[in-house]
């Protein structure tokens, strides 16, 4: 009140808004102490990270590498320390930050009653919105992964690409200084997970976009030639990783022991035939047939989407681990040493997956193309809420809805800064589902990234709209 009969406002602000960061902190500081009480976790993929598998991305191992540099024995604990931290920093980061840009416009100024308890609970719904992926895992994914907790690539990939997206929420909205540690960050996520690499084509639409309003078009050929040493270094870069850590210049040994288990999945005894070579074929029968006793090929799925998805997600790890690789491994193994030349077996092996590739995907892309609609389906379900029959139709539902609000926002204003977030939020949801589902499967915590900007675009964007439709119902 002081504040306000002396004229100096803003200081009344600064002091509530002191008073918020520190309870805030406090309320994250809490909230990440608990989550990490539970101590690591380890899964099925724990293990290869830590013994810096040549199958895996580079960055995780290194990260794990470091933490056994500095903490021994203890190096898990440091791990999941370093996790816990750096998500906590996100949410105080991108919570204060959606708070600066977006509440101005919503609240303006003012101390009234009615217009604090909006605040209010806009700031709670902004907030419990950036925690429900650290709540939503343990409670309702089949993995119950803490994700801050897990030593696997999630565990530093989720608080690595919350950073990333802070960071193009400043491109999109005011800062073009921040194009070059977005690409950086970019860059970084391709190197924890093969499937972050559409991290560079978000980074380059909203690079594009900041860079054409501003009316220096020129800057936009250095958009693309981004774009092009990410892809065209990014395997030079793993292999250098691969020649230090294990001595061998290759890529790692699971991109097409991935692929090759997609399509078999997706493929009828029949397709056998085109394949060249006897020996191919005889693996490949001998694949599918092992895949057809214990069924494991889409014949057996049912006939929803859902069912579709979630039998492709159950199979996907045993075709690739207990049949595709014990095959193709056998194989290389009976392989005399001077047709072996001396290589890893992990290369010759996913090499070997690569040469069903080519004659495979021509031949069942109808029905791989089903499958990947049905896995698709189920990661924008996942991303917003969680599957079960009636809620997928309301999920849909919502995003028809949302999808709707968009457009009427961007229409009235193409600057309308919460129509603008829902429309990236939009892309970067249909980035990581697309991806993710072309690639393997979209498990909650493969999409659960962008559940909190689903939540906090669609929030702002209702809150703002029904103020409009109120401010003019009132005139």
């Amino acid at each position: 009140m002081q504040a306000i009969f002396t004229g100096d406002c803003k200081r009344g602000f600064a002091g509530k808004e002191k008073k918020e960061q520190y309870a805030v902190a406090g309320i994250l500081l809490l909230f990440f102490a608990v989550l990490f009480s539970f101590g690591p976790g380890h899964y099925p993929d724990t293990k290869g990270y830590i013994e810096m598998d040549i199958a895996r991305e580079p960055l995780y191992p290194l990260f794990l590498w470091f933490c056994r540099l500095i903490a021994g024995e203890n190096s898990l604990w440091a791990a999941i320390f370093f996790q816990n931290l750096f998500c906590a920093v996100n949410v105080y980061l991108i919570y204060f930050y959606v708070k600066k840009m977006c509440f101005p416009a919503l609240f303006g100024q003012k101390e009234q009653k009615g217009i604090q308890a909006g605040r209010l609970v806009l700031s709670v719904l902004l907030l419990v919105s950036l925690l429900v992926p650290h709540l939503g895992t343990p409670l309702l994914s089949s993995s119950h992964m803490i994700l801050s907790n897990g030593i696997i690539s999630e565990g530093l990939c989720y608080p690595l690409y919350q950073f990333f997206i802070y960071q193009l929420l400043k491109v999109l909205w005011e800062d073009s200084r921040r194009i070059v540690p977005a690409f950086v960050l970019a860059f970084l996520l391709g190197m924890v997970r093969g499937q972050m690499m559409t991290a560079v084509l978000i980074w380059a639409v909203t690079a594009g976009y900041r860079i054409f309003i501003s009316s220096k078009k020129r800057f936009l050929i250095l958009v693309f030639a981004g774009v092009m040493v990410v892809l065209g270094t990014r395997s030079d870069v793993i292999s250098l990783y691969n020649l230090a850590v294990h001595g061998v210049y290759a890529q790692n040994t699971s991109n097409n022991l991935t692929v090759l288990t997609n399509l078999l999945y997706s493929s009828k005894r029949e397709d056998g035939a085109a394949i060249g070579g006897k020996t191919e074929q005889e693996l490949f029968y001998r694949m599918y047939d092992a895949m057809e006793e214990l069924e494991y090929t889409y014949h057996f799925a049912g006939e929803s989407m859902q069912e579709k998805a979630v039998h492709q997600e159950y199979t996907h790890d045993y075709i690739k681990f207990d049949v595709v690789t014990p095959v193709l491994k056998e194989y290389v193994q009976s392989l005399p040493e001077k047709e072996r030349n001396g290589q890893d077996e992990g290369v010759l092996v996913d090499r070997l997956a690569g040469s069903f590739i080519k004659p495979l995907i021509t031949r069942n892309l109808p029905v791989r193309t089903s499958v990947y609609v049905a896995v698709v389906w189920c990661g924008l379900i996942r991303t917003a809420a969680f599957l079960r029959p009636g809620i997928n139709f309301l999920t849909m539902l919502f995003y028809v809805f949302l999808a709707g609000l968009c457009i009427y926002r961007i229409r009235r204003d193409r600057q309308d800064r919460e129509g603008l977030l829902l429309l990236f939020t939009f892309m970067i949801i249909c980035a990581n589902v697309f991806s993710t589902g072309l690639m393997i499967m979209c498990l909650s915590r493969y999409v659960i990234y962008n559940t909190s900007f689903l939540y906090i675009s669609a929030f702002l964007a209702l809150w703002k709209t029904v103020q409009e439709i109120v401010v003019t119902k009132l005139k």
